[in-house]
């Protein structure tokens, strides 16, 4: 299948480009002058052409008012982010609008169980079209632009949202994990959005077009963090440390001599910890991207262990721990039945 979106074409469209760039090259040339040809944005394909599903699936959205910018943070304060500077991001980088359009596409599915199948495949369609360009971006690595980088970024946060929402390929023993690491795929592509935020963007996020996010996300790991920290500050010097990991920690503590293993587990434990707490005070603000916060932090430690797990079988048992965060928050649609697979 090509990359590009070929373009029917009408007779004499060839002949009627040769004389405009003649008439155009022509300084005595009578008559108004054509008008510039109109560059395609970075991404598009020549003689790309507009995608009538797409406006289909704009177009029952709209009738059925589902807004799926609104479903991917609690917060309101990242509505207009997703709804607005995304959307308009898409417009000069097709894989982004194609991701976009991809995830609004499973949404669509949720809602529309009987036309499940025929909106699952077009989101699948445009999410391969979408990974075949910004896989050609990517191509640059460490000497892609800041605003590349970004798009990039966004993109492969929109590929998690799209990953979580689309269906499971069930196994012959009914579980739900696929690969033949038996984990699922999205909790290795966050180690991709850390390595493009940390290794390409850096500092110069922040004066990109994902700003919003990242600070969003920082801000939500400050406040976990604070509030455990008021809620030592309320408990007095006496009281005990959190004990609900405290068991898992005791076996992993007898169970493994290596001390580098041992250190991403208890740095894994620590943080996971840390999420848990948080989720016991009630008064606590909350966000379904908290439980995303967590697998950031291990995104480059305990993750990459979860592709043996036969030998890391700690690194198995924390990740199941971390399951509960994801029930917490299953009434979004696309974490629905993560926390019990």
């Amino acid at each position: 299948m090509s990359d590009q979106t070929p373009a029917p074409e009408r007779a004499g469209t060839a002949q009627t480009a040769q004389q405009n760039t003649s008439m155009s090259l022509n300084p005595i040339s009578s008559g108004p002058s054509p008008p510039k040809p109109i560059q395609q944005p970075q991404g598009y394909g020549i003689g790309r052409r507009t995608h009538k599903k797409s406006r289909t699936g704009c177009a029952t959205c709209k009738s059925r008012k589902i807004k799926t910018y609104s479903t991917l943070t609690a917060d309101p304060s990242l509505w207009d982010f997703w709804r607005d500077d995304v959307v308009r991001l898409g417009l000069s980088r097709d894989y982004i609008m194609r991701a976009v359009l991809a995830v609004s596409a499973l949404h669509l599915a949720y809602h529309r169980p009987d036309r499940r199948d025929f909106y699952t495949a077009q989101g699948i369609l445009l999410h391969q079209k979408a990974s075949r360009s910004a896989m050609r971006c990517m191509a640059a690595g460490k000497d892609m632009d800041k605003d590349e980088a970004a798009s990039l970024f966004l993109f492969s946060m929109l590929t998690i949202f799209f990953a979580l929402a689309c269906p499971r390929r069930s196994q012959p023993d009914g579980s739900f994990f696929i690969g033949e690491s038996g984990f699922p795929d999205w909790a290795f592509l966050l180690s991709g959005c850390r390595s493009l935020s940390d290794h390409v963007l850096g500092e110069r996020g922040m004066e990109t077009v994902a700003a919003p996010f990242l600070v969003y996300g920082r801000k939500r790991y400050l406040a976990s963090y604070q509030a455990i920290l008021d809620e030592k500050a309320k408990a007095g010097p006496d009281a005990k440390e959190s004990t609900l990991l405290a068991p898992l920690r005791q076996r992993i503590a007898a169970a493994v001599s290596d001390p580098d293993l041992l250190q991403r587990y208890t740095h894994a434990l620590d943080q996971l910890e840390l999420a848990l707490v948080v989720r016991q005070n009630p008064d606590t603000p909350r966000d379904v991207l908290d439980a995303m916060v967590w697998l950031w932090m291990v995104s480059e430690t305990l993750v990459p262990l979860l592709k043996v797990p036969t030998q890391t079988q700690e690194a198995v048992a924390i990740f199941a721990h971390y399951s509960i965060l994801l029930k917490h928050n299953e009434s979004h649609w696309w974490l629905q039945g993560w926390g019990t697979t």
